[in-house]
């Protein structure tokens, strides 16, 4: 995501799993329309997400801001290994505004259909398995196995389903001028020193970052 100030003059690079929402709703931002779109990769054949809330700084032009050059960029970064191990609880933990657990709610579906394949034809219902074994591999392992294993597994499909939230972090800043760094390690700390610095008389809204994950 790129979030930016119009009066304050500051850019602000969100790097997927970094305490973005604490930072959103902490700085005041310009209102963007942020949309999701699910794409399919005719070459590869796979379904992905795209998005333009996770905007990468070579994206910046998209947004179409006057005098970027006096603008101040900042971003955030965090442990590589937490932020994927926090990647792998949101999907695991994935939900929607009509239902608590988005990806249970898929496994009922399958389950579902499965059930009404197997009652037609047996069959049938070995090669809807046949067809379908890498998605069921990937729900079963996502559930009933550990962190570890899962991403030894589906590390490749994590990264062409969820780009943006899996790529290397310097892919969201790679060649472009960033002014400031902060760590999720010292994140209270570091958005402090951007509260000051743009002289704002707001509170941190935490949300999620101090959790572990």
């Amino acid at each position: 995501m790129v979030l930016y100030s119009k009066d304050l003059k500051y850019i602000y690079i969100h790097i997927s799993k970094t305490g973005g929402s604490t930072i959103k709703k902490t700085l005041p931002f310009t209102p963007i329309n942020y949309k999701y779109k699910f794409k399919y990769n005719k070459y590869d054949k796979y379904m992905y997400i795209e998005n333009n809330y996770h905007l990468k700084s070579t994206d910046i032009e998209k947004l179409n801001i006057d005098n970027i050059e006096e603008y101040f960029t900042f971003t955030f970064v965090r442990n590589p290994y937490d932020r994927l191990y926090s990647t792998y609880l949101y999907i695991k933990n994935m939900k929607t505004q009509n239902f608590n657990n988005l990806t249970s709610l898929i496994l009922l579906l399958v389950l579902f259909i499965s059930g009404i394949v197997f009652s037609y034809s047996i069959k049938l219902f070995l090669i809807y398995l046949i067809l379908f074994r890498k998605f069921f591999r990937f729900i079963f392992n996502l559930y009933f196995t550990d962190f570890n294993y899962f991403i030894k597994t589906h590390f490749e499909e994590l990264y062409k389903i969820l780009p943006y939230s899996v790529c290397p972090q310097y892919d969201y800043i790679s060649n472009s001028k960033i002014d400031f760094i902060g760590r999720e390690e010292s994140f209270d700390d570091d958005l402090k020193f951007l509260i000051n610095k743009f002289n704002l008389n707001v509170v941190i809204k935490n949300d999620k970052v101090n959790n572990k994950w």
